[in-house]
């Protein structure tokens, strides 16, 4: 009579305790990317971010923009506004501190939810700033 193979455990992880830091890590380590341009390298555009935003472009805007401009370096990926928003702060941020990577006392970068949110109240307040300017104009 033939044996049957015997079943092999299972190798044996790590001997962390669930809810420990190193093992949260590992875990968000093998989370997908919320937002499909992530690896995309923007800051080095921060500089026409902060070129249009002056001109009075939204965050959308800028976002509708890149994605156009650089359609083919992204490929099937986006840009969101909330990552243009980010971007931006960072920049200002750079800029308070000339540059030198000085902390100013502000917080950590945003997550990708807060800054969507914030993004769109800043352009909902440029909208709204751009109607109260034209009061003769009917939207």
């Amino acid at each position: 009579m033939k044996q049957r193979p015997r079943k092999r455990k299972g190798v044996a992880g790590p001997n962390i305790p669930p809810g420990h830091p190193d093992l949260l890590s590992i875990k968000a380590g093998d989370m997908p990317w919320k937002t499909t341009a992530r690896d995309f390298p923007l800051q080095a555009y921060a500089e026409a971010i902060s070129k249009l935003h002056a001109r009075g472009y939204s965050y959308a805007d800028i976002a509708a923009w890149l994605n156009g401009q650089l359609a083919a370096q992204l490929g099937h990926r986006r840009i969101g506004r909330g990552q243009v928003y980010r971007i931006y702060r960072q920049w200002l941020r750079d800029m308070e501190d000339g540059g030198r990577g000085i902390p100013t006392g502000h917080p950590a970068p945003l997550s990708d939810e807060v800054a969507e949110a914030q993004a769109e109240i800043a352009d909902r307040n440029l909208a709204e700033s751009e109607r109260e300017e034209r009061p003769h104009e009917f939207y």
